[in-house]
């Protein structure tokens, strides 16, 4: 409700400074002050008021002004708003200005000038809390009236439509009844009378009532005792509502929940009883459906605590196989065949890692946890990846494979590339999974500037109508899908939760026999690989850049490890002992301690679980002593299998200055080291291998294609010396005129399979010449 306005006119702004001053002073923010300096700037503020439907209150107004005098102007204000009190404040104004003013303009009083504070404070006062009563006493005048009106149309509505009140009862969905003092039936509307099977009871009382409609209490054959029933108990000035009651109408029994309650005259006797009944049969399947359903949310909160400690425990040693195979590929001295048998250790940690990860995905799911990491994403390398990830599944089923992206896609994009990754894999794997002959394909448009659209098809089994409502809920498979073995039914759920949590939607076609098609849609924010746009560092999401050294002219930094397990000391050592870092290690919180006091490390990495003392308490011990001993404090990373928001949150609020997830990969510690303690690195010149920006995936056949005879000279003077860098970087340049060729390349020396690719080249150089 808008506040009052009180209108000061004066042709001295500085008269009118001091009123506004006085009055706030008297009023507080009880109303709204405003001024006008002369009777036009008043009459136009006063119209201004009154169209925005503002109240006023009150106006003071001099009465020697150059435009228009104070009576005359009070006069015209009255006519504009009649309930307005005026307040002539003047030390020139005679007596006839001063009659005019209180016939003309409801004149409250006269204020000679100079004032008196308190004669204005109380005037001012007086008038407002007078204004404010009038107002009160009209709208509750008005209000009065109206209740009046309403109550006079009340009971002529009552007088002429006394049978509409049993029309209303016996329209009611639930049935409704009045009973006499004696136990009589004053009124049963019709749904009563369906509800308890009976045609009409009104010369009934209530034994007898009793006595024909058998009332039981639920679940037992027991009749409910007279003295129990609710009407009975209501006479007895009792208000009842029990839902423990059964009738058997037509040889079914009907749970009631029946409401009761006396009514009495003025002196508080009773004269009725009411009650009113409804069949809660559904209600009833309801609770039993919520029961179920609590019963399987526990369930699955149990579950979901057991998978993400059986995930932690899983992630444990994972973390040193994928750590030490990463390791062990940076190094130049393996032979072609040891390199091959460690990326497929590599591969197949990774492979179990998804597996965890997508056990984890579902709780997160579950819980409503589930968060996006948006950083850059090579998004050519990305469907590179997935080119590769299943061209020897589809060929060991005798399927074609078919990439086709738009020429309009970029190749750098902001988005959670881990998220999308899963997608991906999850929907051609199913894809590859259910079809046995014809083609399974990815299609990649882009729909706007933001926003791509990907569809993954296929010419498996499909599915039916019926299917195609249960084929996103986890743990649910098709009959199709039980027919064809593996898989863990969560795929397409955790799909379906990432994309929506991209911000996109997902959805499927399918006919029994012909296949199924998904599609999904996400919006994308462009990158531009070269300034590094939406990035602070665009080179952070190379994971194939490989750190060498550090750069000349660094002091040496001291790194401590603590980890309760002595493969993740090793693989830690692995990684910053070769660089130049100093390390020393401890097996436990407490040993973490002592060694910061004796040894003063630049970087601590550590574990946050452990045995005797975790990594929390032992921060908590550091940072409690650490202005004791010098003012330097290490910079300190937490190392973690799985952190949620929440957790990430907690370890940095307790003196962590960042947290890695395990496993990890080795750039990504580094990287983050570099960053805490300003360190400039040495990167390997080995380029990694990339679509162009703006890429497509070409359909015909390998033959389309003509690599430069010098490429070939290249390529096979390294497959002589079995120069496995040498060759990925001409497979690099090739890659960048045709994808195919690249590819073929890559999958036989990922194999080893010189001669294989010895064969596709001298091919290659054969038609060149033809």
């Amino acid at each position: 409700m808008k506040k009052p306005v009180i209108v000061c006119i004066d042709d001295e702004p500085a008269v009118l400074d001091s009123l506004k001053i006085e009055l706030k002073r008297a009023l507080g923010n009880e109303c709204i002050i405003e001024t006008a300096e002369g009777g036009v700037d008043a009459l136009e503020l006063v119209r201004e008021l009154q169209e925005e439907n503002t109240e006023l209150a009150l106006v003071l107004s001099d009465y020697i002004m150059p435009d228009i005098k104070g009576d005359e102007l009070l006069g015209q204000i009255h006519k504009l708003s009649p309930q307005t009190l005026t307040i002539m404040l003047t030390g020139q104004a005679d007596l006839t200005a001063v009659g005019n003013a209180i016939k003309s303009a409801k004149l409250y009083r006269y204020i000679p000038k100079p004032w008196h504070t308190e004669d204005l404070k109380i005037t001012v006062l007086e008038a407002v809390h007078s204004y404010l009563q009038e107002r009160k006493l009209v709208e509750q005048t008005a209000h009065l009236h109206q209740l009046n009106a309403e109550l006079q149309e009340t009971n002529q509505q009552l007088r002429d439509n006394k049978s509409r009140l049993t029309q209303f009862l016996d329209a009611l969905t639930l049935g409704f009844a009045v009973y006499n003092l004696d136990g009589t039936t004053l009124y049963l509307n019709e749904t009563g009378k369906k509800l308890l099977g009976v045609e009409d009871i009104a010369q009934l009382d209530l034994e007898q009532i009793n006595q024909n409609i058998k009332i039981y209490r639920s679940g037992t054959e027991d009749l409910c005792p007279y003295a129990e029933l609710p009407v009975v108990q209501a006479f007895r000035g009792m208000t009842v509502v029990r839902d423990d009651l059964e009738v058997i109408v037509n040889k079914q029994k009907i749970p009631l929940e029946i409401q009761a309650k006396p009514i009495f005259d003025t002196q508080d006797n009773i004269l009725y009883a009411v009650a009113s009944f409804q069949d809660i049969s559904e209600r009833r399947l309801k609770e039993v459906a919520m029961q179920e359903a609590t019963r399987s949310d526990e369930a699955n909160r149990a579950k979901s605590a057991f998978l993400a400690n059986m995930s932690h425990e899983l992630r444990t040693p994972l973390n040193a196989i994928l750590g030490f195979a990463r390791v062990l590929l940076t190094n130049s001295t393996l032979k072609p065949e040891e390199r091959q048998n460690v990326k497929v250790i590599n591969r197949s940690g990774e492979h179990l890692l998804n597996l965890i990860n997508q056990i984890l995905d579902l709780s997160k799911v579950e819980a409503g946890r589930a968060t996006l990491d948006l950083a850059a994403c090579d998004l050519s390398q990305l469907i590179l990846d997935m080119r590769e990830m299943f061209q020897i599944r589809a060929k060991e089923k005798s399927l074609y494979l078919k990439f086709e992206v738009g020429q309009d896609i970029p190749g750098w994009i902001r988005t959670d590339e881990m998220k999308l990754r899963q997608i991906l894999i999850n929907l051609l794997s199913n894809a590859i999974k259910f079809t046995s002959q014809g083609q399974v394909s990815l299609k990649v448009d882009a729909i706007t500037a933001k926003s791509l659209e990907f569809s993954i098809s296929d010419t498996g089994i499909g599915m039916t109508v019926e299917e195609l409502d249960q084929v996103f809920k986890a743990f649910v498979q098709t009959s199709s899908g039980r027919k064809v073995r593996g898989g863990t039914g969560l795929g397409l759920a955790i799909s379906q939760e990432f994309v929506r949590l991209l911000g996109g939607e997902i959805g499927v076609e399918s006919k029994v026999g012909q296949g199924s098609e998904f599609r999904f849609t996400l919006p994308i924010e462009l990158i531009s690989q070269e300034t590094g746009e939406y990035l602070d560092d665009l080179s952070a999401t190379n994971p194939y850049r490989q750190i060498i050294g550090l750069a000349p002219d660094q002091p040496t930094y001291k790194v401590m490890v603590v980890d309760d397990q002595e493969s993740n000391q090793q693989l830690l050592r692995e990684i910053f002992q070769p660089l130049g870092f100093v390390i020393q290690q401890a097996n436990n919180g407490q040993e973490a301690i002592d060694l910061w006091r004796s040894w003063e490390p630049h970087l601590i990495c550590m574990d946050l679980r452990m045995l005797l003392i975790d990594g929390y308490r032992a921060i908590k011990e550091i940072k409690s002593k650490q202005l004791a001993v010098n003012d330097h404090f290490p910079v300190i990373i937490a190392l973690a299998t799985a952190l949620n928001s929440e957790q990430q949150e907690f370890a940095l609020s307790h003196g962590f200055n960042d947290f890695i997830s395990k496993p990890f990969h080795p750039y990504q510690l580094l990287e983050m080291v570099g960053r805490h303690l300003g360190l400039e690195y040495v990167y390997s010149d080995h380029p990694k291998l990339t679509l162009s920006k703006n890429f497509s995936l070409p359909e015909d056949d390998l033959s389309a294609f003509m690599p430069p005879l010098t490429w070939t000279n290249k390529i096979k003077l390294a497959i002589a010396n079995q120069d496995w860098e040498a060759i990925e970087m001409c497979i690099s340049e090739i890659c960048q005129e045709d994808l195919d060729f690249a590819y073929t390349l890559q999958c036989h020396l990922d194999n080893s399979d010189y001669e294989a690719m010895l064969e596709v080249i001298n091919n290659q150089e054969d038609t060149t010449l033809t």
